[in-house]
């Protein structure tokens, strides 16, 4: 069970370094940035791909923040609208 909160750290910070290095970072530039072995940053990669949070890029050569990302970001935004509406009044 304790290896189970660290696999999730570690995809939240494969999402995150996607995130920051932006769409097209390679696995290499993933692996250079991130304290995890290469094998472990290629098995999350490929999860994540799998579950659509993650995509290929077209050229296959990276790796972009995928359409499940983007739906998690638009229901952030939406649940901090009505907090902008009341500060902007």
């Amino acid at each position: 069970m304790a290896r189970q909160p660290a696999a999730v750290d570690s995809a939240f910070a494969v999402l995150e370094a996607v995130a920051e290095l932006g769409a097209g970072v390679s696995t290499r530039e993933l692996v250079d940035r991130l304290p995890m072995s290469r094998a472990t940053v290629y098995r999350i990669l490929k999860h994540l791909v799998a579950q659509e949070y993650l995509v290929r890029t077209p050229d296959l050569r990276g790796f972009a923040l995928g359409a499940r990302v983007r739906a998690l970001g638009v229901a952030a935004a939406g649940l901090m609208e009505p907090e902008s509406a009341e500060t902007a009044g």
